[in-house]
C-alpha cells in the first residue's frame, strides 16, 4: 500500500513538472494554462476510472459466463479456461479474485490439494469486499475440512464466525456455512448441534 502511494505522489511530481516545464517553454500564461489543467485534469481523472471499471466488467462477465462450465460439471474446463483469463488480467484485486474462482473450479473438481495452497496465497489486503472476503474464508474452510486440516479449518471457522453469520440466512451462502457449522459442531464433538 505505501508503495502504491509513494508511486502515485512520484508520478504526480513528475508529472507536475513536467507540465511546468511544458507552461514556461511554451510561454503560455498562467491563468489560461490553470484553466486549461483544471478542465484536463478532471476528465483525464474520469476517463481513468471509466477504463478501469469498464476493463473490470468486461472480466466479470467473462467469468459469469464460465459459471455455466461449472454447473454443467465441466469443472476441468472451467479452470482451463479460468487460467487463460489469467494470463491476460492486470491489476492485483482482479487477478485476486480470479485465483479466487480458480480455486473454486479446483475444489469442483475434488482438487482440494490444489485449491489449499492457491486460497492460502490470497493476501487479505486484496480481499477488498465483503462478499469476496466471504467466498475466501468458506472455502478455505471447506478445503481445510475435506484435506483433514481440521486445527485450520476451526481457526479460519472461528476468525470467521461474525462473517459467517451475517449470511447465514443467505440465499447464496447459507447452504455453505450451514454445512461448515456442522463440520464445526462435529469437530468439536457437539453431534446434538451438529444434527
Amino acid at each position: 500500500m505505501v508503495k502504491r502511494v509513494l508511486k502515485i505522489i512520484s508520478i504526480g511530481v513528475c508529472l507536475g513538472l513536467l507540465l511546468l516545464f511544458l507552461q514556461r517553454s511554451l510561454q503560455i500564461e498562467l491563468d489560461m494554462f490553470l484553466r486549461a489543467y483544471w478542465i484536463a485534469a478532471p476528465a483525464l481523472v474520469i476517463g481513468a476510472v471509466l477504463v478501469n471499471a469498464l476493463y473490470n466488467l468486461s472480466y466479470q462477465r467473462k467469468m459469469q459466463a464460465l459459471v455455466g462450465l461449472l454447473r454443467a460439471g465441466k469443472p476441468q474446463e472451467y479452470i482451463r479456461e479460468v487460467e487463460k483469463l489469467l494470463q491476460t488480467a492486470r491489476g492485483q484485486s482482479l487477478r485476486t479474485v480470479l485465483r479466487l474462482n480458480l480455486a473454486a473450479g479446483y475444489m469442483e473438481a475434488r482438487d482440494f490439494d490444489m485449491a489449499v495452497p492457491m486460497l492460502e496465497e490470497l493476501p487479505d489486503k486484496r480481499l477488498n469486499t465483503t462478499g469476496v472476503r466471504l467466498v475466501h474464508r468458506v472455502n478455505l474452510c471447506q478445503c481445510y475440512f475435506e484435506t483433514a486440516q481440521p486445527d485450520k479449518a476451526m481457526a479460519v471457522y472461528r476468525d470467521s464466525r461474525s462473517l459467517f453469520q451475517q449470511y447465514e440466512n443467505d440465499k447464496t451462502y447459507g447452504g455453505n456455512i450451514a454445512v461448515l457449522n456442522i463440520l464445526a459442531a462435529l469437530q468439536s464433538g457437539d453431534r446434538e448441534r451438529a444434527e
